[in-house]
């Protein structure tokens, strides 16, 4: 079952609990369009009812800081992805290109129109997209042109330059 990693609601009932949404709703005396209209409008949790962290006790046997500390790791894992984009663009690294797709980053490598390599930063891994890409960073390539190589270790600097800052500046406030 394909999962809605940015909403920490969503993620919450079918990754921690594995059922559905309408399983969920069901169990907790909620109408499935309400829990619904939550994922829709990506209700910060501390916005929830009160009686809905209670419901939850009562029907999973987790208690309500549990439940909040759970939904706020989903939101920190979505809050890191930007903040790592933040990052990267904020170092302005000339021959970067960043797409943000449903299932992770794209960071390519460019000069003008030709495409060096990409390199994918897939979220669906248990792995946080800055430690995977720490780990592709540690890996030396070569290019056969000279021309490519030196494009290829300033796009390299740069990004682990951004990597770094991320670290330093995220995990300090986590």
């Amino acid at each position: 079952m394909a999962v809605q990693r940015s909403n920490p609601i969503k993620r919450f009932i079918e990754e921690y609990l594995s059922i559905s949404v309408s399983q969920f709703a069901i169990r907790i005396g909620y109408s499935t369009q309400r829990i619904d209209n939550w994922i829709k409008r990506n209700k910060h949790p501390k916005t929830l009812p009160f009686e809905f962290y209670m419901l939850v006790e009562k029907n999973f046997n987790l208690s309500p800081s549990k439940v909040y500390l759970k939904f706020t790791e989903y939101m920190v894992e979505k809050s890191s992805e930007d903040f790592l984009i933040k990052c990267l663009t904020d170092e302005k690294i000339e021959n970067l290109k960043i797409n943000k797709k449903s299932e992770g980053i794209l960071l390519e490598c460019v000069k003008g129109k030709s495409q060096l390599f990409g390199v994918n930063l897939n979220q669906e891994l248990d792995k946080p997209v800055s430690k995977q890409l720490e780990e592709f960073l540690q890996v030396d390539i070569a290019f056969d042109e000279k021309w490519k190589q030196e494009v290829y270790e300033e796009w390299r600097d740069g990004v682990k330059k951004a990597n770094e800052e991320y670290k330093k500046i995220y995990y300090s406030l986590a």
